[in-house]
């Protein structure tokens, strides 16, 4: 929103710039045309380029000519200048949204990796789990089979004892 406002401020400040500059120019051509209208009230007599007298009225509408050709030449620059100025907006308009496009993509491959990236460490957690889990079902069964295996040999003494008093008896 910043950007778009910041945008329009910049764009709004050139154009008035741009108005200033055409004004400028423009006001050069409306002091000789009222310098002409002056001469042309006065009805004073200039001399031409090869040496006659002409009445004011020719000699200004010799220079409103050359002023009228030069002032189509500046505005047909002028409109080259307004499409070239058209031209570079369009470009940067576009050159915007794909810097637009470009970061939003950026912004979801990075959310995709943050996924992936949560997941991966999620299985990590588990495996470390099932790992404890595992060793721990390990131990406990190794203590089993220790206690089971006393036991049986315990049982196996006893049966032993259990024999030789019988032996003993029956002898």
């Amino acid at each position: 929103m910043i950007e778009d406002n910041e945008r329009w401020t910049l764009d709004l400040l050139r154009k008035l710039i741009e108005r200033d500059e055409y004004e400028k120019r423009d006001t050069r051509l409306f002091h000789a045309f009222q310098e002409l209208n002056d001469r042309l009230h006065q009805k004073e007599v200039v001399i031409g380029q090869h040496g006659e007298e002409l009445p004011i009225n020719q000699s200004q509408t010799r220079e409103i000519n050359k002023l009228a050709a030069l002032l189509d030449k500046k505005e047909m620059m002028l409109q080259s200048q307004k499409k070239r100025i058209s031209d570079f907006e369009s470009r940067e308009k576009q050159m915007s949204n794909k810097i637009h496009a470009l970061k939003y993509e950026l912004q979801e491959k990075n959310k995709a990796i943050q996924i992936a990236n949560d997941e991966i460490l999620m299985g990590q957690i588990q495996l470390n789990l099932l790992t404890e889990k595992a060793e721990k079902l390990t131990r406990e069964n190794e203590n089993l089979v220790t206690r089971w295996m006393e036991r049986v040999k315990l049982e196996a003494d006893q049966m032993n004892e259990v024999n030789e008093f019988l032996k003993q008896k029956s002898t």
